[in-house]
């Protein structure tokens, strides 16, 4: 006997139902899914950028004054113990976050001058390195210069910095030196990986920037071996 179907019966017929609600549902709960581990994500690289400087801000401040004519390799502050000792540690403490690509760090000896010009803050040294990222955020706050840009024509000139951090350095002594710490880090949703994959345009990347100023512990650090003499 064959059966007959009304559109009572059709309206009234739930099969397949919880499957176009799953249908509904299912883009939600994914970018729920997606949103909590991204965000846990950001927290954990955000963490790790910002114990990344203050951990190479402890590490340089630590070292003696550089003596001529002979530098001690594991003591006294040079560029080679800065770029061999110092940002060889950046990417140990940045794993498994540590692609070259997405970070570099530039680190500043600043001191406040004499009598002279007691309102100026002059620029000793500066280094830049531990990766390779450059892009427009990446730029120190001391003199607006990019990584790529940082070379030893930067010593004796005066260094800039906006009206916040000028109000909390104006407590600086002349002839007083601190040590700028900057770490850069390009962090890419992992969304992106997988969206790019279907062909859909990626997420938005960010430049997670983290910043400290730290005094030397055992005398200034103005001078750095090899490029600048005293």
């Amino acid at each position: 006997m064959q059966k007959r179907f009304s559109i009572r019966s059709l309206i009234s017929n739930q099969g397949g139902l919880a499957l176009v609600e799953f249908a509904f549902v299912a883009p939600l709960l994914l970018a729920l899914i997606f949103g909590v581990v991204e965000l846990t994500r950001y927290i954990i690289i955000l963490q790790k950028v910002e114990r990344t400087t203050y951990a190479l801000s402890n590490i340089i401040v630590q070292y003696l004054p550089a003596q001529y004519p002979t530098v001690s390799p594991g003591n006294e502050v040079s560029e080679d113990n800065i770029r061999s000792n110092a940002f060889d540690q950046i990417t140990k403490m940045m794993e498994p976050y540590d692609s070259n690509a997405d970070i570099n760090a530039i680190v500043t000896s600043v001191v406040k001058t004499a009598a002279a010009a007691p309102n100026d803050k002059v620029i000793k040294w500066q280094v830049a390195g531990g990766g390779s990222l450059s892009n427009g955020d990446t730029f120190s706050i001391v003199n607006g210069l990019a990584p790529g840009a940082v070379n030893p024509g930067v010593r004796d000139t005066v260094a800039t910095f906006n009206a916040d951090i000028q109000t909390t350095l104006a407590t600086m002594q002349q002839g007083e030196n601190f040590i700028v710490v900057e770490v850069f880090y390009n962090y890419r949703p992992i969304v992106s990986d997988i969206l790019t994959r279907f062909g859909a345009p990626s997420l938005a990347q960010t430049t997670m920037v983290s910043r400290n100023f730290a005094m030397p512990r055992q005398g200034n650090l103005l001078d750095l071996p090899p490029n600048f003499n005293p």
